[in-house]
């Protein structure tokens, strides 16, 4: 038996666990039972973090996952986000409250002090240390199964800002740490009251320089049309912002462009 398990081991090692556990077996004639708990795999990280964290919900500090045409698909109502980890994008306000649901086998720990709290770190992916502040579990959400994560008297919070260069994680004073996903800081636009942001891999636009004004004139107004580039590598080609103005009303404009005047 000794040479024929090195003869396995040698040509289908993945088999080795199965032909020990069945001479075990067969030798000290043990349960079905006790044999499986010998061969089974134990649980996987990702298995770990699911019986801590069921979800990333919508109304906080995290808004969307997704970004189409320059704009974050927001979570409505109370959405979840129940696909994470660290290759899950994450759209985040520059400031709020982070707001988890726990899976039903895990408590919430609310201890004495900040430092004795469940948490939220934002963790730098160059680095892989915290920074900013840390969002603390709120007393008033603790007992529930969705609790909110802020200041340590309950109110918002700021969020490290940037585009994939941090990670949001949770902090379990039990249970260790779970990877969320990586963040990326979205605009608010007073407009349309919706969120700009930039995907994953793509470069922000450059700040807009001026490269032609052109006068304009009617009849009752005077103005100039004027074209704003950023560099040539962006996927924007190019800016029109035209305005106008009254008869008595003065523009002022760079020195390169006096005809404009």
């Amino acid at each position: 038996m000794e040479q024929y398990c090195r003869k396995l081991l040698i040509s289908n090692s993945s088999a080795i666990r199965r032909v020990i556990a069945a001479t075990i077996a067969s030798a000290l004639l043990l349960p079905a039972g006790l044999v499986s708990l010998i061969t089974a795999p134990s649980a996987s990280a990702a298995e770990a973090e699911e019986a801590v964290i069921e979800a990333i919900m919508g109304g906080g500090t995290v808004i969307g996952t997704a970004c189409v045409d320059g704009k974050v698909e927001e979570l409505v109502g109370d959405a979840a986000i129940t696909n994470f980890g660290p290759d899950t994008t994450l759209y985040v306000k520059p400031s709020g409250k982070t707001r988890l649901r726990k899976d039903s086998g895990y408590s919430w720990v609310n201890g004495t002090g900040d430092s004795n709290k469940d948490q939220v770190k934002f963790v730098s992916k160059a680095t892989g240390g915290s920074e900013g502040v840390s969002h603390y579990l709120s007393q008033e959400t603790a007992v529930n199964e969705v609790a909110e994560f802020g200041t340590a008297s309950g109110g918002t919070a700021s969020v490290i800002q940037g585009q994939g260069t941090h990670e949001m994680r949770f902090q379990s004073q039990t249970k260790g740490t779970v990877t969320l996903g990586t963040m990326y800081t979205a605009k608010f636009n007073d407009a349309d009251s919706s969120y700009s942001c930039t995907a994953p891999g793509a470069k922000a636009p450059q700040a807009p320089v001026i490269k032609t004004v052109t006068p304009m004139k009617d009849e009752k107004r005077y103005g100039v049309e004027i074209v704003l580039e950023p560099d040539v590598s962006q996927s924007i080609d190019r800016y029109n912002v035209q305005t106008t103005i009254g008869m008595n009303s003065n523009i002022w404009l760079p020195d390169e462009f006096p005809e404009a005047y």
